[in-house]
């Protein structure tokens, strides 16, 4: 065998070997994320993931090769190997790259690397070049591992080269070679030899679902979602059955009640149940506050979150838009559909209401959004009033002076009104402020101290809140825009991985002290509200008040490629495109039972099936919002 085939044998094998190792480090750093993992499990899973592993080798492979179909004695001038030494090291980015930045990165954003994270990164552009230093500091071996990995590459590329030239070939064996070449390589590409290339979903079909981000790889991720359309159309039954199945449009009450209660709906950032003792079987606790707050109020131990980022779980909680798309909504080409919104339905009512949040005008595009739903007013960090060490270097203002603010504006908001506040401390690159600095403590996450001060912030919040004349006469909702770390034990588990909290608390309705056995998602926050104040408007939503006796109960979830639909009989149905579904079992994680609903199976894969299309066809149509107020553009 001639030693130049063996050279390519030995790279071949050097760049799997390196996106390995970087898949091996990756599960290192996010095992919170996959559990049970034995040697067995990452051995399977490193077996599984050279399959996708080989598709982008195979794929951007002519970044190198198309090279050489210039003829043999002009490869070996000192232009030609420097022009191809650079092509080689920027494939081997592209292979590398973005399995590297998700090694970091995956913790946040609960998936793989999809060509959504460029519009992500727009909407927060900002802050993002204010936060690269932070993550060079913190995932600097990060790069170093780069740097290294990338000597050894260029150093085996550089022998494997060099050896290349030992035989003189004729032009038309060296054409035919790279002929030959480029076959191999569309089979490899293709990463399958049936009728339909390996694609994102097939990852899952190896080990479950549980697994199938760690056998991916996110080079695979990003290309797979290159130009995909964002809701692509389904029809699984007729519209009209559609609607039947699952009623996007509903109405609680014959007539309205009276405007008397204040709201305040705080969502904290990346709040999951699995941190608070509340919820824990084991009882252990980072929000105490929350704990104390939470025998005292109407709470949902089954909530979950419908989103896996800021920019989603916003929309989810108030305009009860579950994300089911890969692309945000508040970037997608949909940002402009007509959306129902809170503020809008509590407009009508007389309340005047405000947007809270601390960190830069325009970020995550949630000032324009604000506005698209009807918040009269929006606060952003520019508008805080207080000195400038409360600013935390990154996002905006910690979270105890912020929400000092936000009890000094609402001590001037007129009566009814509606206050949302999003929190922000307890977000990457989780600092305190000096002098909260015993709440920090080594723990098994790097959330967890910040989880304490955001807790703290809040007990400081509320001992405010109670002396103003407004408490009594308001009620409290405290959830999450979505989950984050978890912490080891059954939390890790899905759907428990996406487990937050929804706590209701009205300090002048001592009858609202109970732990709701129902099954609830972020998504219903809006009809609650609606339902409790006993309002009679038309409510679309794709949510359900958990004050009703709406039995159909399920959360609905995006596990990209596939909609998940989750049942509180310890079932949940994987929905793909085509309609083809899948059944898995979970066990329950809580320390409190809930109301289980044994309801078969094919009722449940129509439910998930109706929503779905509900959410698409109404998306693709512009037909979210009530038709009395929907006005085409």
């Amino acid at each position: 065998m001639p030693k130049s085939l063996i050279r390519f044998i030995f790279l071949l094998l050097f760049l799997l070997l390196s996106i390995e190792l970087i898949r091996l480090i990756f599960l290192f750093n996010n095992q919170n994320f996959f559990p049970n993992l034995s040697l067995k499990v990452i051995f399977q899973i490193c077996l599984y993931g050279l399959r996708f592993d080989l598709v982008i080798i195979s794929l951007f492979m002519p970044m190198i090769s198309v090279w050489f179909f210039i003829p043999w004695t002009k490869l070996k001038k000192k232009f030609w190997r420097y022009t191809l030494y650079t092509f080689f090291v920027i494939y081997f980015i592209v292979l590398t790259i973005p399995s590297l930045i998700d090694i970091a990165y995956f913790s946040y954003n609960n998936k793989r690397l999809t060509f959504d994270v460029f519009d992500f990164v727009g909407a927060i552009s900002s802050e993002f070049q204010q936060l690269i230093p932070r993550f060079l500091h913190d995932f600097w071996w990060i790069f170093i591992l780069f740097l290294l990995l990338i000597m050894m590459a260029i150093f085996i590329f550089s022998s494997f080269y060099k050896n290349l030239f030992q035989y003189e070939i004729s032009y038309w064996k060296q054409f035919l070679m790279i002929i030959l070449l480029h076959v191999v390589l569309f089979a490899g590409a293709r990463g399958s030899f049936g009728l339909r290339p390996l694609s994102i979903l097939d990852a899952s079909s190896f080990m479950g679902p549980t697994y199938s981000y760690a056998i991916l790889n996110s080079t695979f991720t990003l290309v797979k979602t290159i130009g995909k359309k964002e809701l692509p159309l389904v029809q699984f039954m007729s519209n009209e059955k559609a609607e039947t199945t699952f009623p996007y449009c509903k109405q609680y009450h014959v007539e309205s009640a009276p405007p008397t209660k204040n709201i305040v709906l705080i969502a904290v950032e990346s709040l999951s149940s699995a941190y608070m003792g509340f919820f824990r079987q084991d009882g252990k606790s980072y929000t105490p506050f929350l704990d104390s707050l939470c025998r005292h109020s109407f709470v949902l131990p089954y909530s979950f979150c419908n989103a896996k980022r800021s920019i989603e779980g916003i929309p989810a909680i108030l305009s009860s838009y579950p994300a089911l798309s890969n692309v945000p909504l508040l970037t997608s080409s949909y940002a402009t559909n007509c959306l129902p919104g809170l503020p809008q339905n509590l407009k009508k009512h007389g309340y005047y209401t405000a947007f809270f949040h601390g960190g830069k005008k325009g970020t995550m595009m949630f000032d324009k959004y604000a506005e698209t739903i009807g918040f009269q007013a929006y606060f952003s960090e520019a508008d805080y009033d207080g000195p400038k060490e409360d600013y935390d270097g990154h996002w905006g203002i910690y979270d105890e002076p912020y929400l000092q603010f936000a009890i000094r504006k609402m001590n001037s908001f007129p009566s009814p009104f509606f206050s949302f506040i999003f929190t922000l401390s307890s977000h990457h690159p989780y600092t305190l402020p000096k002098n909260r600095s015993f709440l920090y403590s080594e723990e098994e996450l790097p959330i967890l101290p910040t989880i304490r001060y955001a807790d703290f912030s809040l007990k400081k919040f509320f001992e405010n809140a109670r002396k103003q004349p407004w408490f009594k006469n308001t009620l409290f909702i405290i959830t999450a825009d979505h989950s984050a770390q978890m912490p080891s034990g059954c939390f890790q588990n899905f759907p428990f991985n996406m487990a937050i909290p929804i706590i209701v608390y009205d300090p002048s309705n001592d009858t609202l002290q109970k732990v709701s056995p129902v099954l609830a998602q972020q998504i219903d926050i809006f009809p609650s509200i609606v339902d409790y104040l006993g309002f009679s408007d038309t409510l679309c939503s794709f949510g359900n008040s958990f004050f009703s006796t709406f039995e159909k109960r399920m959360v609905l979830l995006l596990d990209y490629p596939e909609i998940v639909g989750v049942f509180s009989n310890g079932k949940y149905i994987r929905l793909n495109n085509n309609g083809e579904t899948r059944i898995y079992t979970y066990k329950p994680c809580m320390k409190y039972s809930f109301e289980q609903f044994n309801f078969d199976d094919s009722v449940a894969i129509k439910l998930v099936k109706a929503a779905y299309q509900q959410y698409v066809q109404r998306t693709n149509k512009n037909e979210l919002c009530p038709k009395k107020t929907h006005t085409k553009e």
